[in-house]
């Protein structure tokens, strides 16, 4: 029979958080902990995962620890029989299972650790026994033990106990009133050093160096014990920097009090060492110190942990820290609390406070991960994220399928119990205590668009389609339109909590199951309810439904599989699980699973066989609350009450997952509000373009290093070609004389042989004479010698006559006894053959085992020592060398950062400043254009009004003549007439007003002209300073060039900076020049003085003369040539911009000025400039003043005119009526 699917995790999220130990470092990169019913090995750089299933889940584990070697993990388990596992890191496999060596009432150990060769791991049992096991875990035996506590003197419990850095044969012990030292010889294990720890509550210990340990107690204390004395005491949320070699009793000389602010009297929960310093944790803190000498200590980091609040929970409590791990890069540090979360910062960071007074917030590792039950998961169609809420975090969060990592968190004040996520995946339902609310997903946020009064809603599902949803309200469903938001149907019938909602593919029906015991099936075109099942003996928790709704499975409390069909129970099938939570069935309706108890994922056969066949997967530790299958029929989601969350993979899924269509894929769109879009946009843009400065700056930057380092190069290499040549030149030199000193040492060699040959000749004469006197002495001696031996000889053998006769008879005394001893000895030396064998192979086994572990261990080392070395000896050379560049090349660039930061700044203040005001003279140029329109219009409409004014004249003429001849028969009219002629005088003397004050204006505007050339000749004189000024400033640019290429001359660089100094600064010329500019602007004052004052004068004058000739057209005139001056004055502005710009760019960017200089500098070249500026601005405001005063006053010319109009339109009717009334009189 062909296999039937599988499962493999993913990923799987989660922590256990009661047990010690529960994060570790196996690698730089690769942490373990504890999660559900395993261990997981997570590689957060790679994102990849490993685990380790515990062979029983359901055990209670107390205790995980690394071993020094990154090679082995040991896991203490709770129960009767408390055991210590071991596990190979690199298989994953159980390796050693250690247990009690004898009967007890033990239920746990209380700590283990492994000595520093990784050999040995000592265990401390706990009561009522507190007794020391001392294990070589290679041979699964306990080589020692000894009582851990020491009544009665200490009888209290003992909570660590840690080992010697360098000698396994050293372990120190604490507890509250408990310190003991202890060391074993012989498997005897004997206390020394300090013992006086009865009013010490100590908590935790470590050690720092081989002969040092520092404790930490419940009561706020640092305890250091050294060669084990007593060295001092330390508040632990005081103290910045300690010194051990001051003694205690001096006080204020070996601590030095913090500036940091940490809650006094809190327990230090967690100390641990490292190369280069100390850790221990106050509460949410992490206190790091920096070791500066063998014995001195300085605060470098403080770590904080900020607390999240959770219901039913103390946040004190949760944000307290239990445990502390360090890479073996020793530059990461990880923290864990009763939060299911592990933190992380970097431990001696240089970019942190050196101080150590700032509190630096600690980071996730990794995702940020739900505290408690999740009690809702819910997943998409067109995309490829889910959505998960918990109950105790009160948090809402949206993760990415495909690439595992967590996208958007929510976090609320009320509680939630329930998720449901649209087919589209852009809305959600979530449900509340208060209210349901309808949302949206947007980009990094949920944003409310509905809310349904539906309290503490447990379970919502939207439909296939994504047109409905439904919301359970306590016992009733109710079914919501997704566009108009009404409630279409209540569905009644339940009698207790509804557990599950399943649609159908169609969205024709509704399934339903609860705590009474009954599964309903709902007709979404009525609200009818069409099919029930009522199994009262069952608590349902799930259900799932096929795609055509007509087969449904339901899952409960009485560990049963139902099949229902037609409101019939088909089957019922063991799962042999006494409770089952939740079941999924794939949408090609192949594939089923079965969530039950101890966190088990059944993966069942489907369609259903007799009996059912399902393999059991394991990997969560409680009841799995949600579990859900992907749209795709790929991945499976888990989520179980302990907060653990994993991503599961399907395999041996051949043709029974659902077939996608070719053209789907996955939608990546989003949901963003307009106004977060508008501002992301105008961020980007704002990015880009500081990206493209700082680019451009930075290829400046780069051309000009690159020119400087040519040139540098260029240097080196003449200097180097010169060297080489003189080397050459003084080589040559050396082998002349060389050869010189060889010839005359050979001429020597010479005369010294034919010297030596002939004292030879003369010696062997001599001795050969020598030698004949010698031998002719020696033949004498030899011949008396040879006579004394031949008696000697004749008395040897007389002797060894009479002696051969002696040792016969005493030989054959001694032969026989001799056979006897034979014959003893061979019965002696058959019983030690034996004997001598049997020792010699016990002998050949240890040496054997104790050869080969000799050879493992220094064949090890060795190959680490050597490897160490040559690395170590590579690396100081590099390191040398690179330090030396990176010092170099770090200050340079110090330098240049700071000149071009400084002169960035100024550039970047002065283009703001002329950006703006050229936006202003836009804006001015464009409002006196308009008021230009408005003047013309005005003097139009006044024209046309004189006009019809000099015609109102001649027709009064007229009609005054007539009036004299009729006087006496309209007598009343003529009194009237009379009036208006004096209306009409009056009107005529306010033109005359109006006519005054617009010469005034011409004469103030006459006055501004006057100004503003006095200012154009301001700037002409202040061209000449710039250029001035700008050819000084290329002298001392090409001065600086020049004296900057003497760097690595220091005398050289010296006197050329001296002679800088006195032609530029300390000259009397200098001082001279500065005295003559200050008694120029001094006059240049004083005449304009004078001139303004004659200016005005003059202005009065002509005000008087010019105050019955001016008129009203020449007014426009003098306004036209205004507003052509004012351009033209623009047109200067802009070329003085522009001048400024380039004067700015030559003092800014040289980079032989130094930053104070180039300001200074900079100050000088602006500061005539910035006051001009200011006049500039001062009179376009006054211009401004005064075309707004002129727009006022021809406004009021022109109302006046209209009267003026009204009122000779009424004349005219009054005459021409008079004229009518005239003639019939005529007439008659």
């Amino acid at each position: 029979m062909a296999s039937f699917q599988g499962i493999q995790p993913r990923i799987f999220w989660g922590l256990t958080t009661s047990i010690k130990g529960n994060i570790n470092f196996v690698t730089d990169l690769d942490v373990l902990y504890p999660a559900g019913g395993a261990l997981v090995l997570h590689n957060y750089v790679q994102q990849t995962q490993s685990h380790i299933k515990l062979p029983e889940p359901q055990k209670v584990l107390n205790i995980i620890i690394v071993s020094p070697n990154k090679k082995i993990i040991a896991i203490a388990e709770e129960g009767d029989k408390p055991c210590i596992s071991l596990y190979d890191v690199k298989s994953m496999k159980r390796k050693k299972v250690l247990g009690l060596p004898y009967e007890s009432g033990a239920k746990e150990f209380v700590s283990i650790a492994f000595t520093f060769d990784s050999r040995y791991l000592v265990a401390i049992v706990g009561e009522p026994d507190w007794m020391m096991l001392y294990y070589n875990w290679e041979k699964g035996k306990v080589e020692s033990q000894t009582r851990a506590n020491n009544p009665p003197a200490n009888p209290g419990p003992v909570v660590q106990v840690a080992t010697n850095p360098t000698d396994s044969a050293v372990v120190v012990i604490v507890g509250p009133g408990l310190f003991r030292l202890m060391s074993v010889s012989d498997t005897v294990w004997r206390q020394y050093g300090f013992q006086k720890a009865e009013k010490l509550p100590i908590r935790c210990v470590c050690w720092m160096t081989s002969d040092r340990v520092l404790a930490g107690t419940d009561d706020n204390r640092l305890i250091v014990i050294e060669y084990g004395d007593l060295r001092g005491r330390y508040r632990a949320s005081d103290i910045s920097e300690f010194d051990l070699q001051i003694l205690e009793d001096q006080p204020g000389s070996s601590v030095s009090a913090s500036t940091l602010q940490i809650e006094r009297d809190r327990e230090v929960t967690c100390v641990v060492a490292f190369s280069n310093g100390f850790a221990y944790t106050i509460d949410n803190y992490i206190v790091v110190f920096e070791k500066e000498t063998k014995f001195r200590y300085k605060r470098k980091n403080v770590f904080r942990i900020r607390g999240m609040e959770f219901r039913d929970e103390i946040a004190e409590e949760m944000r307290t820290i239990h445990n502390l791990a360090v890479n073996p890069a020793q530059d990461r540090i990880l923290a864990t609390t009763k939060q299911s979360q592990i933190f992380c910062a970097n431990l001696l960071a240089s970019e942190a406070p050196t101080t150590g007074d700032v509190v630096v917030e600690m980071d996730c590792l990794g995702e940020s991960l739900h505290h408690g039950p999740i009690t809702g998961l819910a997943l998409c169609a067109w995309k490829t994220i889910f959505m998960t809420c918990g109950e105790m975090d009160r948090t809402v969060r949206v993760w990415d399928l495909t690439t595992e990592s967590l996208i958007l968190t929510k976090h609320y004040q009320e509680d939630i119990f329930s998720v449901a996520l649209h087919p589209t995946g852009l809305y959600a339902v979530v449900g509340f205590s208060d209210k349901l609310r309808f949302m949206l997903v947007l980009l990094d946020d949920l944003n409310t668009v509905r809310e349904f009064s539906i309290r503490t809603c447990r379970e919502a599902a939207f439909s296939n389609t994504g047109h409905m949803f439904a919301a359970v309200n306590a016992s009733v469903i109710q079914i919501y339109c997704c566009i108009t938001f009404q409630c279409i149907y209540y569905l009644k019938g339940h009698n207790g909590i509804v557990r599950s909602l399943v649609w159908t593919a169609s969205d024709r029906s509704l399934y339903s199951c609860g705590s009474d015991g009954a599964v309903y099936e709902w007709n979404m075109y009525d609200g009818m309810r069409v099919n029930d099942v009522i199994t009262k003996e069952c608590d349902y928790m799930g259900i799932a439904a096929m795609q055509d709704g007509k087969m449904v499975y339901g899952v409960g409390s009485d560990g049963l599989l139902k099949e229902i069909c037609n409101a019939e129970v088909l089957r019922e099938e063991s799962l042999h699980h006494s409770c089952l939570y939740a079941v999924q069935l794939s949408r090609s309706d192949l594939m089923m699973f079965v969530s039950g108890t101890r966190g088990a994922i059944l993966s069942v056969r489907y369609p259903l066989p007799r009996p059912p066949e399902y393999s059991e997967y394991y990997l969560h530790n409680y009841p799995i609350t949600k579990m859900k299958l992907s749209y795709d029929d790929l991945n499976l989601i888990s989520c179980s009450s302990d907060g653990t969350m994993c991503i599961w993979r399907l395999v041996n899924t051949e043709r029974k997952c659902v077939k996608m269509d070719t053209d789907f894929s996955y939608s990546k769109e989003i949901l963003i509000n307009k106004d977060d879009l508008a501002d992301k946009l105008a961020m980007i843009k704002y990015l880009e373009n500081l990206v493209k400065s700082l680019e451009t700056d930075h290829l400046y930057q780069i051309k000009e290093m690159d020119m400087e380092h040519s040139d540098k190069v260029k240097e080196l290499h003449t200097g180097y070609c010169t060297a080489i040549q003189d080397l050459k030149d003084k080589n040559q030199e050396l082998i002349s004389e060389h050869t010189i000193e060889v010839n005359k040492m050979n001429n020597s060699i010479l005369e010294l042989k034919r010297q030596h040959a002939a004292a030879m000749e003369e010696q062997e004469s001599s001795y050969n004479s020598k030698l004949i006197v010698e031998y002719d002495k020696f033949t004498n001696e030899e011949d008396k010698h040879k006579n004394h031996l031949d008696q000697l000889q004749k008395q040897l053998d007389d002797l060894a006559k009479s002696k051969a006769d002696a040792l016969q008879i005493m030989s054959d005394d001694y032969e026989e006894r001799l056979r006897f001893k034979d014959a003893e000895i061979q019965e002696l030396h058959e019983t030690q053959k034996l004997h001598s064998q049997e020792h010699e192979e016990i002998k050949r086994q240890i040496e054997e085992d104790a050869d080969q572990e000799i050879i493992d261990l220094r064949t090890k080392f060795e190959q680490a020592l050597r490897t160490e070395k040559d690395t170590n000896v590579r690396l100081r050379g590099e390191t040398g060398v690179m330090k030396k560049k990176f010092l170099a090349a770090q200050k340079e660039i110090d330098e240049l950062k700071h000149q071009v930061n400084t002169l960035q700044n100024e550039h970047q203040q002065l283009k703001t400043e002329i950006v703006s005001r050229e936006q202003d003279i836009t804006n001015l140029k464009k409002e006196i254009f308009e008021r230009d329109y408005t003047i013309q219009e005005n003097e139009r409409k006044f024209s046309e009004v004189k006009n019809k004014n000099q015609e109102l004249e001649k027709f009064r003429f007229v009609l005054n003549h007539n009036i004299i001849e009729l006087r006496m028969q309209i007598q009343p009219k003529e009194e009237e007439i009379q009036q208006k002629n004096e209306q009409i005088q009056d009107m005529e003397e306010e033109i005359n007003d109006h006519q005054q004050s617009i010469t005034s204006l011409k004469l103030h505007v006459a006055e501004l002209k006057e100004s503003v050339g006095l200012k154009e000749k301001e700037c002409q004189k202040e061209r000449r300073t710039n250029k001035e000024t700008q050819a000084i400033l290329r002298r001392v640019q090409t001065e600086l060039h020049n004296t900057a290429a003497l760097v690595q001359e220091p005398l050289e660089l010296k006197k050329a900076v001296i002679k800088l100094y006195h032609q530029y600064s300390e000259g009397k010329e200098f001082e001279h020049s500065r005295q003559e500019d200050r008694d120029a602007q001094y006059e240049f004052l004083r005449q304009r003085d004078h001139l303004e004052r004659t200016v005005s004068s003059l202005k009065k004058l002509y005000y008087k003369e010019s105050t019955k000739e001016h008129t009203t057209d020449k007014i426009m005139k003098d306004n036209v040539k205004l507003i052509e001056e004012v351009n033209s004055l623009r047109r200067e502005l802009v070329d003085r911009k522009k001048h400024i710009r380039d004067i700015e760019s030559i003092i800014g960017m040289h980079k032989f000025i130094s930053p104070k200089e180039a300001h200074r500098k900079l100050e000088m070249a602006v500061q005539t400039k910035e006051g001009i500026h200011e006049q500039y601005r001062h009179k376009l405001k006054e211009l401004q003043e005064q075309i707004r005063g002129l727009q006022d006053e021809v406004e009021k010319m022109v109302s006046k005119n209209k009267l003026l109009e009204e009122k000779s339109r009424k004349l005219e009717e009054k005459t021409s009526r008079t004229a009518l009334t005239k003639k019939p009189s005529v007439t008659a």
